[in-house]
């Protein structure tokens, strides 16, 4: 008899694309800018998008383009955010 698989999913490599592997949570503390404290969103975000951020808040224009500045869904502004 086979032994199950560790992975529920019985996929085992970090590069199969299933969807509890690529959803992680990004926790974020800007005092200065956030509008409510503890808030959730559920809005997709990118790792290229916290370079983004860092270069825009430092006045500089970011090292690539894929990334997207957090600050307005910080500040609740976001406007054509992605899905």
């Amino acid at each position: 008899m086979r032994k199950p698989s560790r992975a529920s999913n019985r996929l085992s490599d970090k590069d199969a694309p299933y969807e509890p592997s690529i959803r992680v949570p990004l926790l974020v503390r800007w005092d200065a800018i956030a509008d409510q404290p503890g808030r959730l969103d559920n809005r997709l975000v990118i790792n290229a998008d916290v370079a983004a951020t860092i270069a825009a808040a430092a006045g500089i224009d970011p090292p690539h383009h894929d990334g997207l500045d957090l600050r307005p869904l910080l500040t609740r502004t976001p406007s054509g955010w992605r899905d």
